[in-house]
């Protein structure tokens, strides 16, 4: 139970989840889902686009999914 979780590690968040990153074929565009647990009433679900803009990963999108 979420109970016991937080009983285990009471100074977290929850569980976040990442999926596997998807790079355009320059390697300067990337697309992943992300994904946190925290409970039965708490939590999300997003896609996340970045771009490195000069060497820097900039977040572009993000946008929840159902």
């Amino acid at each position: 139970s979420w109970d016991d979780f937080y009983d285990v590690y009471p100074n977290t968040q929850g569980i976040l989840s990442l999926s596997a990153l998807i790079f355009n074929t320059a390697g300067t565009e990337a697309l992943f889902a992300a994904r946190l647990q925290c409970g039965q009433h708490c939590g999300y679900r997003d896609i996340v686009f970045m771009r490195k803009v000069n060497d820097a990963w900039t977040m572009i999108m993000k946008d929840a999914l159902p």
